[in-house]
């Protein structure tokens, strides 16, 4: 009888909390830019507010952690088995800790490490005091540890061997191909956007690459998904022109357009003399194996072709709305010739929230590298002020109409914080 009272006492409390809690931690990266998800931030500010933004999923560490540790005593019985378990979970979790670091100080980071640690200690002196008969259950828990570390070691090595030889697999779901000068902001917002709606691992080089020399290399064995951001410079920068050429001639890399109001394609005549159209200044393609006049060419040509999948920036859309359209269209896939979903005419911006204490960033009206730049700010910004307040709110100016001067200015009055972005 207390076996089914306990079955269902565990049924009613800790199983519906850790569903709740796994579906705030899931949801947490939509929630953060969702305008409807503050209440329900609000609702699971526990979870997030002792850890560091990238380890926002600790919380639900730490509850496994527990579950795991009261469940030995009650689903084990004997002595042995029971201190070579709780020793087990406690040196993963150790592990796991210290390599995650996932507490917002350092110390405490460190005082979790050293009470795991002393937990561990106790437990080991603990052993020579009990008295335990030696049992079956502790030499086969040895022998089933030993032989899985040997066959997992083995395993690994040949995995990876393997792996070396016969297959080098996608690391990058989508690589940005773009134009520092024109759209850094733009590209590193559509990065951030791309991670947390689509779960994409998505590489720029400024990030994520040391060496340029191997540029080509992961253009060419390790990017699932070539997105050319499409700006007005962009075809004159070798780095770019050769990133299209290695994915059009080379690469396995399905390759979508994005283009952008400022962007215009060369001309025929230029097309026809890339040699001189391309600013090779810092860069010279022909040491890489590629040909402006034969193989770029060629690959330039499968670009700005109509057929090719690509987005178009709405230009009906406004503020960060602008970006939200190009993720989603990317998600989806692009299509031939990226026609404009919008009216055609301006749509108007929502006015500004009626609200005291919003923090309100302020940015050029107009200026889509300016809107990104801010977009980004806020992204950073929700991410760190979860923990401070509840009520701290983040409002793009470029989002909402300023036709209205006196709600500007109220808003502006009632803020607790303007950030104006030169």
């Amino acid at each position: 009888s207390m076996v089914a009272v306990g079955v269902v006492s565990f049924l009613v409390v800790p199983v519906p909390f850790f569903a709740v809690t796994a579906y705030g931690t899931k949801k947490y990266p939509q929630l953060l830019t969702s305008a409807a998800g503050k209440a329900k931030l609000r609702a699971f500010r526990f979870l997030f507010v002792k850890f560091v933004p990238e380890r926002y999923y600790f919380g639900g560490v730490l509850l496994i952690r527990s579950l795991l540790i009261c469940f030995v005593p009650v689903v084990f019985r004997g002595i042995s088995t029971q201190l070579i378990l709780m020793c087990i979970i406690l040196v993963v979790f150790l592990l796991i800790q210290d390599r995650q670091n996932p507490w917002r100080s350092s110390a405490a980071n460190q005082g979790d490490a050293i009470l795991l640690t002393s937990l561990l200690l106790l437990l080991i002196c603990g052993c020579m005091t009990v008295q335990t008969e030696a049992d079956d259950v502790v030499g086969i828990v040895g022998t089933v540890c030993c032989l899985s570390s040997f066959v997992l070691t083995c395993g690994l090595l040949l995995f990876g061997v393997l792996r070396r030889i016969f297959h080098r697999g996608v690391k990058y779901s989508s690589f940005i191909c773009h134009h520092k000068t024109d759209a850094a902001a733009q590209a590193r917002l559509l990065k951030m956007m791309l991670q947390i709606k689509a779960k994409q691992n998505v590489f720029i080089d400024s990030d994520n690459l040391v060496d340029l020399d191997l540029l080509f290399d992961v253009v060419r064995n390790d990017v699932e998904n070539l997105v050319v951001y499409l700006t007005r410079d962009i075809l004159r920068r070798p780095w770019c022109v050769g990133e299209i050429t290695v994915a059009f001639l080379t690469s396995k890399a399905k390759v979508t357009a994005v283009l952008t109001p400022s962007f215009m394609a060369p001309s025929t005549e230029q097309m026809d003399h890339l040699s001189e159209y391309v600013d090779q200044t810092g860069c010279n393609l022909s040491q890489y194996g590629i040909f402006l006049e034969d193989h770029s060419k060629v690959a330039l040509m499968k670009l700005l072709d109509p057929s090719t999948r690509s987005v178009r920036v709405d230009a009906t859309l406004q503020g960060s709305a602008v970006f939200e359209k190009i993720v989603v269209d990317l998600i989806k896939g692009g299509g031939p010739e990226g026609a404009v979903s919008g009216t055609g005419q301006q749509e108007k911006l929502p006015p500004l929230p009626p609200e005291d204490g919003m923090i309100l960033i302020s940015s050029e009206p107009g200026n889509i590298e300016a809107t990104a730049a801010a977009s980004i700010l806020r992204l950073k910004m929700q991410e760190h002020l979860l923990h401070l307040s509840q009520d701290s709110a983040l409002c793009l100016l470029c989002d909402h109409s300023s036709e209205d001067l006196d709600a500007l200015s109220s808003c502006t009055a009632q803020a607790r914080a303007v950030i104006v972005i030169l």
